[in-house]
């Protein structure tokens, strides 16, 4: 089984983009099961990620959710946010001067470690900020601002040279669809599926959902990602 994933910041159309792709992949690139992000459950359920034990509880049930899918079954396995991410947070939450932040920062960075030996994803995907994400209540204010931005994105790309996948490709598309196409047109080459397959409809049972519960990342004014938003537009 082969295992995907999209980062950026927050508004960079992470879960739209996998979505996407995963609705259009049986033709493609095989079989595939989405498997959504914990962090919007922990949001949902208890409110904003204030310390670095917050970070360190929604790692370890990402991980699990990563892993229950069936590989077996399954030729990809793609996920809206790799493990890994959770590490951008985590260095801006740390308390240097407290014993018990720096125990989980040791902690969790161990867990990336070891999960990535050996090498955990084959593709990640780093998709460069284009639209600002929407007004939760939840988000802190400084990921809408402009300097945080930037900022993040550069260590999100250091973050993967830590921990590096077998291909980290940044996308350059700056459109929804576009991004799409370019990702499956990637993956199309590095998993080398059968070429010519006719094209059919996608049956129910080609793709599946992990987590794919809580509200998504949006943008403001003209809402791009909307199409992908409704669980029946995967069952087409």
């Amino acid at each position: 089984m082969k295992r995907i994933g999209f980062v950026g910041v927050p508004g960079s159309g992470k879960s739209a983009v996998a979505r996407g792709v995963a609705a259009s992949a049986y033709n493609r690139i095989g079989k595939v099961e989405l498997v959504g992000e914990y962090a919007r459950r922990f949001l949902t359920k208890y409110g904003a990620v204030t310390d670095v034990f917050d970070q360190f509880r929604i790692l370890q049930k990402q991980l699990e959710w990563e892993d229950i899918v069936p590989e077996k079954e399954i030729d990809v396995s793609i996920t809206e946010s790799p493990i890994h991410m959770g590490f951008l947070y985590v260095m801006e939450m740390r308390n240097p001067d407290n014993e018990k932040d720096t125990m989980y920062v040791n902690d969790i960075f161990k867990t990336m470690n070891k999960v990535n030996c050996p090498t955990r994803y084959d593709v990640i995907f780093h998709l460069p900020p284009l639209w600002l994400p929407s007004h939760d209540g939840v988000r802190p204010d400084n990921q809408f601002e402009e300097n945080w931005r930037i900022e993040s994105d550069s260590r999100i790309q250091f973050i993967f040279k830590l921990f590096p996948p077998k291909h980290f490709v940044t996308i350059q598309g700056t459109t929804l669809d576009a991004r799409i196409e370019e990702c499956l047109s990637f993956c199309e080459k590095a998993f080398k599926p059968n070429v010519g397959t006719p094209e059919v409809p996608i049956p129910s049972d080609k793709l599946s959902y992990t987590g794919l519960l809580g509200s998504r990342m949006g943008v403001q004014n003209n809402d791009p990602f909307e199409k992908y938003d409704n669980p029946s537009f995967y069952a087409k």
